[in-house]
């Protein structure tokens, strides 16, 4: 089951924290809920990849969200990705979300310092990587279906 309003658990978690939130090919906006009471599966991202895998829908916009700051990661693309990270050291970490957007087959990645939503480098000193879209598992969610056109003789 995915989140498609925003109710008092929501209100309270992200009060403070950063989120996604994407809308789908069919018009429904879905939001980020990790760890909520109740849910077999914790992850809202592996929950939004099964419901979009389950109705043939997939992610036609995506956003981050800190309060009223907005990041815009992507809009109409072949596909989104999207995972947690912590990177640092010696007692210093630091929390990170990786989203990326999928264009004719390329998989580029983009890291946020959470919660400022601040764009941060790779180890490899880069702001984007280019990654293997087919090694990424449930942390791509692909425009997979295809559009019924119908055809007018």
């Amino acid at each position: 089951m995915v989140c498609t309003q925003i109710d008092s658990w929501l209100e309270d978690k992200y009060l403070m924290e950063s989120r996604w939130e994407v809308e789908l090919s069919d018009g429904t906006r879905v939001y980020q809920d990790d760890g909520r009471p109740g849910m077999e599966v914790q992850s809202a991202w592996e929950r939004l990849w099964s419901h979009c895998e389950n109705h043939c829908l997939y992610i036609v916009d995506m956003t981050l969200k800190n309060r009223s700051h907005v990041e815009h990661v992507g809009n109409g693309c072949d596909g989104f990705f999207f995972s947690r990270g912590v990177y640092g050291g010696f007692g210093n970490f630091q929390e990170s979300y990786l989203t990326g957007i999928l264009n004719d087959g390329i998989l580029e990645v983009v890291k946020w310092q959470i919660p400022t939503l601040t764009r941060v480098k790779f180890i490899d000193e880069s702001m984007m990587q280019t990654r293997d879209a087919n090694e990424a598992g449930v942390n791509l969610i692909r425009r997979r279906c295809v559009e019924e056109t119908i055809s007018v003789d």
